[in-house]
């Protein structure tokens, strides 16, 4: 809970502004994934975020390592992957989902 601020920071001002600076492809990528911020902690205490893919870039990069060093170079890209991965309290969950008919 103590690193809300920080995961936040990390997205909205230095992962998500970069995201001009690569390819078109890879800029469809964050075109078309949404952040949806938690009401409140969970009962743990931690906060829970929701990446959602919508549509999916088939084939396209979400990895958050690959796309800092492209957008920030080697070094200043891992010190930034650093300052994401220790907002993590465990590994994430990923779900792949398709919408319904209704």
């Amino acid at each position: 809970p103590d690193k809300r601020e920080q995961f936040e920071k990390f997205m909205h001002e230095i992962f998500w502004p970069m995201a001009s600076k690569l390819s078109l492809e890879e800029q469809q990528v964050f075109k078309q994934t949404r952040i949806l911020h938690p009401a409140g902690p969970e009962e743990d205490g931690n906060y829970n975020y929701i990446f959602i893919m919508d549509p999916l870039v088939i084939g396209g990069n979400y990895d958050i390592q690959s796309l800092l060093r492209k957008q920030y170079g080697e070094d200043q890209g891992a010190a930034y992957f650093k300052m994401f991965d220790d907002t993590q309290a465990r590994p994430q969950k990923i779900y792949s989902l398709v919408q319904s008919k209704h």
